[in-house]
């Protein structure tokens, strides 16, 4: 039997190729951020006009920018919680 491909895992694994992450790598806020920069970086892609193209990966830059900073304050926030002893 041929043997599967390997695929890289994890969240940027999956941006990188332009697919969602599956479902336990992440469900927090930052994961719905994926789907917006899936769009643009397609889209930035797709357009033949550099002004356009430009915009649009100002936009994906913008919302894995937003991505990171929810990550970040979702382990501020599990950090600052009380442990269960």
């Amino acid at each position: 039997m041929p043997r599967a491909a390997t695929r890289p895992r994890g969240r940027r694994a999956a941006e990188e190729r332009d697919e969602l992450a599956p479902p336990h790598v992440g469900h927090g806020p930052s994961s719905l951020c994926a789907i917006p920069i899936i769009i643009h970086r397609k889209r930035a892609a797709q357009a033949r006009n550099p002004s356009v193209k430009s915009a649009y990966q100002e936009v994906a830059r913008a919302w894995l920018l937003l991505a990171e900073q929810l990550e970040w304050m979702d382990g501020q926030e599990e950090a600052s919680r009380p442990k269960d002893t």
